[in-house]
């Protein structure tokens, strides 16, 4: 991983961040349904999973999402390499705020 990667942090989501999120959600035709009594990490590895699965299907709204996070441009997130992505998933699924969202869109 590069310097520049290291360096990349992920902003803390906020209300503006469930629009493109539902966005992403509703084109890859996630279902929100998990089985009970999995962790943040595992709900957060099985939702990667989904993603990554249907990414060409949202690539402008998943990038446009990510570069947002990262707080770079869309073409600097296009720059970086792909461990980069692992490591946003990785974070994002640690994040409370993610959980909470992810448990209210279930319901």
């Amino acid at each position: 991983m590069s310097k520049q990667e290291k360096e990349l942090e992920i902003r803390g989501l906020t209300y503006k961040d469930i629009f493109p999120m539902s966005k992403i959600i509703s084109k890859l035709n996630i279902k929100l349904k998990f089985e009970k009594g999995l962790s943040q990490e595992e709900i957060g590895f099985e939702l990667a999973s989904r993603v990554l699965s249907g990414l060409h299907l949202a690539e402008k709204e998943i990038t446009d999402f990510l570069s947002s996070l990262l707080q770079v441009k869309p073409k600097e997130l296009e720059r970086l390499g792909f461990e980069v992505l692992f490591e946003v998933f990785s974070q994002l699924s640690k994040s409370e705020e993610f959980d909470r969202f992810l448990k209210l869109a279930s319901k």
